[in-house]
């Protein structure tokens, strides 16, 4: 018998769901030393999560807590894209993780900069919506269940 997936409430503050964001990535990009990198008002050349995948790779993630009723734009994502280009250490993969909705012009936004940086030898560009991450948190249940207790 199939199990029906829930739905989480996506974190109260920034810093929440940056912690969230953490656990879940550690796991799902299968980087172990993922950790925060500077805080809040440092200067962070884009990057919130920083870590080294099992080939060395360095792998990054942007967390954008969003309001429910407001989604990422081109504009915040290429902001950001830009200033990784700036990083002082070679990415391979970047990604946004946000709680707005799945948006398919923003999909193929981070798709079209993905093929134009593999041109350039530069890093891949990915989105996780909240409903990407509630399927991350549904699949990887016992990150869920420390989150947010047993359901």
């Amino acid at each position: 018998m199939p199990s029906m997936s829930l739905s989480y409430p996506f974190p109260e503050s920034p810093k929440e769901f940056e912690s969230l964001c953490l656990r879940l990535f550690r796991r799902h990009w299968n980087v172990s030393d993922l950790q925060k990198y500077g805080r809040r008002g440092h200067g962070q050349d884009g990057v919130d999560l920083l870590g080294r995948n099992d080939q060395g790779k360095v792998c990054c993630i942007q967390a954008k807590r969003k309001d429910f009723h407001r989604s990422l734009t081109e504009k915040q994502l290429l902001k950001d894209i830009e200033c990784t280009k700036k990083f002082k250490v070679t990415v391979e993969r970047y990604a946004f993780a946000t709680t707005s909705k799945c948006d398919p012009r923003l999909q193929v936004f981070c798709q079209q900069k993905t093929a134009e940086h593999r041109k350039k030898g530069l890093f891949s560009v990915e989105l996780y919506s909240w409903d990407d991450i509630n399927d991350l948190l549904n699949e990887y249940s016992d990150i869920a269940e420390s989150i947010y207790g047993p359901f």
